[in-house]
């Protein structure tokens, strides 16, 4: 939008000069202009097109503060305005703009989020790659791959974040893919069974409800000061949000429960654990079966690792007879 006319329009929205329609948001009312807001957004143009008469439209499930801004912007174009903003602040951004249809802001937003992403921790672009799942959106999907692959070395440690606990299961598999390289073997099996544990497929960690030994890193330190939190911890703190998943445990029936943990545990390759690894997290695992450790213990063993000891075997539950 020119100089001179962007302010001219952020008045026409303030002073509420040849207004001819209200937005209402919680219970406030917006004096806006029809053909403002069609010709930004293919959502209000069809909306005016159906409703000829109505000159209030409310709108549910929307934050005020938020669409505050997203209407300045459909005003103004004020892409500048937008680098002030939180990342919080741009993907909520990045929703109302797939909600109502409004490019602009898509594009402004994908865009932000490129120059972001190589500064970001692991926990905020897990949560980008959830949004870039929920909303369709390839290109957010393919921005945070991109930065999470470019950036493995830095991820090696914080992969495992909390954050994962929030994804949906179909974005849930497509992350463990992600990090295949990243993370070893192991932190990926506790990975997926501190996950699986969290949306109720398992009833308890290996060790029981009162010590839970599956770990994830809270990236919201820094790197060198990283914190461990508890299984616990992390159940509190989100169990809350569980609600909010698209794709939780309780609709999947056994047999997709089981195809689930069948198609996570594939992407695990034992043959590269150690034999100590295997022993103290896949031993633990209510995951699999005790033939089905014996079996992956044997791909470990057999890989020049270590030789399997007898209470190795005890502790599978085997030579205990």
């Amino acid at each position: 939008m020119d100089k001179w006319l962007a302010p001219e329009f952020r008045n026409l929205l303030a002073n509420n000069k040849f207004s001819d329609c209200r937005i209402i948001v919680d219970n406030k009312s917006f004096e806006c202009h029809k053909i403002i807001l069609a010709s930004a957004s293919e959502f209000f143009e069809r909306w005016f097109l159906k409703e000829t008469e109505s000159k209030d439209f409310p709108l549910e499930e929307v934050e005020l503060e938020i669409f505050e801004k997203f209407l300045e912007y459909i005003y103004t174009y004020d892409a500048k305005k937008l680098r002030t903003y939180s990342l919080s602040t741009l993907k909520k951004l990045l929703e109302y703009a797939d909600r109502f249809l409004v490019a602009s802001i898509t594009n402004e937003c994908l865009s932000l989020f490129q120059e972001k992403v190589s500064s970001m921790l692991i926990g905020d672009l897990v949560s980008l790659f959830d949004l870039g799942q929920k909303l369709s959106k390839d290109r957010l999907i393919q921005i945070v791959i991109n930065a999470i692959e470019e950036n493995a070395q830095r991820f090696r440690l914080t992969a495992n974040c909390y954050e994962v606990l929030e994804l949906t299961v179909n974005a849930f598999e497509e992350y463990n893919k992600i990090v295949t390289n990243i993370l070893p073997e192991s932190e990926r099996f506790k990975m997926i069974e501190t996950y699986l544990f969290f949306h109720g497929v398992l009833d308890e960690t290996p060790n029981g409800k009162e010590e839970h030994k599956n770990n994830a890193n809270d990236v919201k330190s820094e790197d060198k000061h990283l914190q461990k939190l508890q299984v616990s911890e992390i159940v509190d703190s989100l169990r809350e949000k569980e609600k909010e998943t698209n794709y939780s445990s309780n609709e999947m029936d056994n047999e997709n429960i089981r195809q689930l943990i069948q198609r996570l545990l594939a992407t695990i390759d034992f043959s590269k654990m150690n034999v100590d690894d295997f022993y103290n997290i896949v031993g633990a695992s209510g995951l699999l079966s005790y033939q089905q450790k014996f079996q992956y213990l044997y791909l470990t063993t057999s890989n020049g690792i270590a030789k399997c000891q007898c209470h190795t075997l005890k502790k599978f539950g085997f030579g205990s007879g």
